[in-house]
């Protein structure tokens, strides 16, 4: 038992997920999509992230379509929650950059402050693990005047 322990413990993180059952994965983020299409899920803009490496202080393991880091933008020290589904694919790895429909939950405090082209950092807690820029905006209370 201790021998199993160890050899977990010492394995990278990414290699137990290498491991996971794909076809399992692929399943989740159909189902997630499934569930936000009969709530009327509509996202409030749409984005260009690049997460950041191990190596950089990025993640170690990858983001699945659904995930929901902090957003930061540069306006202001704020965090609000921003679920990422990914367009055209189900996981990125660190280091990879995503197309993404981005949804956040304080639309009434940004109202009127976002832009086109506007960068932004996505965080996990405070460690900084990604990085974004609007493409478009879909809800247009957010769109600056």
């Amino acid at each position: 038992m201790s021998t199993i322990t160890y050899s977990y413990l010492t394995l990278e993180p990414v290699f137990y997920f290498e491991r996971m059952e794909l076809d399992k994965i692929k399943r989740d983020v159909d189902q997630l999509k499934a569930s936000l299409d009969e709530r009327g899920y509509k996202p409030d803009f749409i984005a260009t992230l690049i997460y950041r490496t191990y190596e950089q202080g990025g993640r170690s393991i990858p983001a699945y379509s659904g995930y929901r880091p902090g957003v930061e933008f540069p306006f202001d020290k704020m965090q609000t929650s921003g679920q990422q589904i990914f367009i055209g694919k189900d996981i990125v790895y660190p280091g990879e950059s995503v197309d993404a429909e981005i949804r956040i939950i304080s639309v009434d405090y940004f109202a009127g402050k976002l832009h086109e082209g506007m960068a932004f950092e996505f965080k996990e807690g405070g460690t900084l693990i990604g990085t974004g820029k609007i493409k478009r905006i879909i809800n247009e209370r957010l769109r600056a005047v």
